[in-house]
């Protein structure tokens, strides 16, 4: 008698198709509002580094210097570049479009500052080799810019370089969305790292120091970030044309206007 066949294995049942990723929901009901709060929120922490420095005044300084810093002369021709930072640090508002890309820049700006704020107080540096606001001698505008910097920011808050960090933060995130973007903020970043030497308002280990933080923020929240390629979202480009960065340009101008106007009228 032939053996009966076996009975056929019951077809497996189809794998459940993955759960759709919520779509990002915007804090305060839109882009343009979050967009807005974050700004502001990146503005508030970063006013702590007045307190902060004020108070380091009064800690026992570490010595960072080297030869190399005693070396570099104090040049008020770099002073309109220092100041360049303040619209430096704000590109990524002019250029970042994509929401969650705008989201990633913030992580990475607050945990570079934060950790910065705290290093200035478990490791304070003093700029040592700057002179007094009163000993700095010339006449002119760019002379009148060293005294005004040096009366407005206390000799602390050194290591690491936040206007260091800030300038790679911002050529960083605008080469997220645009490498030429990010290639033109790299220069500026660099003339802001040289004129930080040439201020003193900074010795060669603050500007290292400030350029691996603001690195290893950016990566690490490259890392913890959501990823921008939610289909929701898919319409919103990573970043502003090209010409957007006029807009930083545009305060830089500004700001000189303003500081040349207080200098005219006797600040």
């Amino acid at each position: 008698m032939t053996p009966a066949a076996p009975a056929p294995a019951p077809a497996s049942a189809p794998a459940p198709a993955p759960a759709p990723v919520p779509a990002p929901v915007p804090l305060c009901g839109s882009w343009g509002r979050e967009r807005a709060l974050i700004a502001l929120g990146m503005v508030a922490l970063y006013a702590l580094y007045f307190p902060a420095t004020r108070y380091a005044l009064g800690l026992t300084p570490i010595d960072v210097s080297v030869a190399l810093d005693r070396a570099v002369p104090l040049s008020p021709a770099w002073a309109p570049i220092y100041a360049m930072i303040y619209p430096a640090a704000f590109s990524p508002v002019f250029m970042v479009r994509h929401p969650l890309l705008f989201r990633r820049v913030a992580l990475a700006f607050g945990l570079s500052v934060s950790v910065g704020l705290a290093m200035f107080l478990l490791t304070p540096v003093h700029m040592t080799l700057r002179p007094p606001a009163s000993a700095v001698g010339g006449e002119g505008f760019l002379a009148w810019g060293v005294r005004f910097c040096y009366a407005l920011d206390a000799p602390t808050g050194c290591f690491p370089s936040l206007h260091v960090c800030c300038a790679t933060l911002a050529a960083v995130a605008c080469g997220w969305g645009d490498q030429r973007a990010g290639a033109a903020m790299w220069a500026v970043a660099l003339l802001i790292d040289l004129s930080t030497l040439f201020m003193r308002q900074h010795f060669i280990a603050d500007v290292v120091s400030g350029t691996l933080l603001a690195l290893g923020a950016s990566a690490l929240a490259r890392r913890l970030a959501a990823p921008v390629g939610h289909p929701a979202l898919a319409h919103v480009p990573l970043s502003a044309p090209l010409r957007a960065l006029w807009g930083p340009a545009a305060v830089f101008g500004l700001l000189l206007g303003g500081l040349y106007g207080v200098y005219r009228l006797g600040g």
